[in-house]
């Protein structure tokens, strides 16, 4: 589900409906760190290239205050640059470090989002220091999440003196990059970096930087601004606030509108909206939401995406949820169930590996479903659950897919999409905790019904085959 629960991406939702039927969890808060905090807290700051981690140990859950296990990793990163305030604590370009972080072995699991790291990624480094033992590995100031992590381009040149100074200027370069999921990516990040008490004078270092590599492209500006405006959290000022420099109490909102502010020429709102539908590829989520707020029915949107839905545009479908927010009236519905039922209906099997290249098709299909099921007639739903069944047979990983994305809210469609799952007692894909689809069927049964089938989340195995097996004998008398 997408539409009525705003702005969430739909991998995020699932986790949030089984938080609320697992019943309690171990609350985590992990700390956003700004740029001014990261900068007096670490050592030495290194840009590096992961170059290849490892696993060199486990931490048992019942050791880590969650439900997950976590890995104790090593990184191997290779230093571009870097500055420090302590005399010779910075590293020659090209030194080769090893840093140690925790990472949690199953996403699934209840705790924090402890760190992951790939082979290929670029950040700055915040390390603490100094090290009792030169031979030892680096530690991250927190590993608990990529919070102190900022994105890097490669070819940035470092500029100081401080930290500080540093850290701005690779927030900056990156934004300013030709690299689209780089530019998105520090996009996201620069909202957190820049919350401080000095984060007027933050965002303002932060502008003057970009200028630096921007100058007067005025294109390029608009580009930033975009990313940086769907890269916000929301509630936000309209597009129009920001343009005018009217952000009110929302300063995140402020390197959008200083980006804007670069911005010339006329017919800026058309602009807008077609430098909006090119981020819909990386950020749809992003995307939807902000062209709900600026443009919902707007004549030429609804022109641009019907045709985007006729051609099964990328993206297209992801953004529509946030769109479309419940608004059963809305002009576009019946595009976006045509494009979705052809989705469903191209039986291309999905590939069960854990590949983030794989998350766009992944997405296409879940919202696809949730389209179907909070728009379509009874005809497109009876389409749906006929496909699902398909895919059930033959396909798991496109199942789990489309079974992510049905989950129905009140009868009777929930009713059938029910009695598909209840007999069905493989372990869903990803679940941490061994949960089944007819786990879940029943989990959702009792919650949408009021009936007390005895489902709770720390339920073993012999508890929750009976609970399968009333909420079974239930559907049957319903």
């Amino acid at each position: 589900m997408v539409g009525p629960v705003r702005r969430f991406a739909m991998p995020v939702l699932a986790a949030i409906v089984a938080l609320c039927l697992a019943g309690s969890a171990h609350a985590w808060i992990s700390r956003v760190w700004s740029v001014d905090n990261i900068a007096k807290e670490a050592y030495v700051i290194a840009v590096g290239e992961v170059v290849e981690t490892s696993v060199v140990g486990e931490t048992p859950a019942n050791q880590t205050g969650g439900s997950m296990l976590l890995l104790r990793m090593t990184a191997k990163v290779n230093v571009l640059r870097s500055i420090s305030d302590h005399e010779g604590a910075a590293f020659p370009p090209g030194t080769p470090i090893t840093i140690t972080y925790r990472s949690s072995k199953d996403r699934g699991g209840l705790g924090p989002p402890y760190l992951t790291l790939h082979k290929g990624d670029l950040f700055a480094f915040p390390l603490k220091g100094p090290r009792a033992d030169d031979q030892a590995p680096w530690e991250l100031v927190d590993d608990i999440s990529d919070s102190p992590l900022v994105p890097c381009a490669r070819d940035t040149p470092p500029v100081g003196p401080t930290g500080k100074d540093f850290l701005l200027n690779e927030l900056a370069g990156a934004l300013a990059s030709t690299d689209r999921a780089l530019v998105l990516a520090a996009a996201r990040k620069s909202h957190e970096l820049l919350l401080d008490r000095e984060g007027s004078s933050l965002r303002e270092a932060l502008g003057e930087a970009l200028s630096r590599y921007v100058g007067d492209d005025s294109a390029h500006w608009l580009s930033i601004a975009v990313a940086l405006y769907t890269g916000m959290g929301t509630p936000r000022p309209t597009l129009a606030q920001c343009c005018a420099g009217d952000v009110g109490d929302a300063p995140r909102a402020v390197p959008a509108a200083l980006a804007l502010s670069h911005v010339t020429g006329n017919d800026l709102d058309q602009r807008l909206l077609d430098a909006l539908l090119e981020w819909r590829d990386l950020n749809p989520w992003g995307v939807g939401g902000a062209l709900k707020d600026n443009y919902w029915h707007d004549p030429l949107l609804i022109s641009r995406l019907s045709e985007g839905f006729r051609n099964d545009q990328p993206g297209i479908l992801v953004l529509v949820g946030s769109l479309l927010d419940g608004d059963r009236d809305h002009p576009l519905i019946p595009f976006a169930v045509d494009a979705s039922l052809r989705v469903v209906r191209n039986r291309v099997p999905l590939p069960a590996a854990d590949d983030p290249a794989l998350a766009p098709a992944r997405h296409t299909i879940e919202c696809a479903c949730w389209v179907i099921r909070s728009y379509g007639d009874d005809d497109a739903f009876a389409v749906l659950l006929q496909e699902l069944r398909a895919a059930q047979e033959a396909d798991i990983a496109r199942f789990d897919a489309m079974w992510s994305g049905c989950h129905p809210q009140g009868l009777p469609r929930l009713l059938d999409f029910c009695r598909l799952g209840i007999d069905d007692h493989r372990v869903m894909l990803g679940s941490s905790r061994g949960w089944r689809y007819c786990d879940m069927a029943a989990a959702h049964l009792q919650r949408e019904t009021g009936q007390d089938f005895g489902w709770s989340n720390d339920a073993d195995l012999a508890r929750r085959d009976a609970v399968v097996a009333k909420a079974k004998a239930w559907l049957a008398e319903h």
